[in-house]
């Protein structure tokens, strides 16, 4: 039997990581932050890490993409204002 994927709990685990990373690049840069690096500070082993992202540069895509998101839902809520 196939095992279910909470997809909640899936993305819990991807927003982790994804914070996680946030914090190592910040102080590490991209050529210093590792993904055991990024592991440890997640709390996570390599193997979860490489379940969600394939490579620390997917990962990096990700909180780009997520970002950018961010920034075009937050411009929506503002359109129209004159303030």
């Amino acid at each position: 039997m196939a095992r279910r994927v909470d997809p909640e709990r899936h993305e819990a685990r991807r927003l982790q990581i994804v914070a996680a990373g946030l914090t190592v690049l910040a102080e590490r840069g991209y050529e210093g932050a590792t993904t055991a690096a990024i592991c440890r500070e997640a709390g996570i082993g390599s193997g979860t890490f490489f379940h969600y992202f394939a490579t620390k540069t997917e990962l990096v895509l990700a909180i780009l993409e997520l970002g950018t998101a961010e920034t075009v839902e937050k411009a929506a809520a503002l359109e129209g204002r004159t303030d």
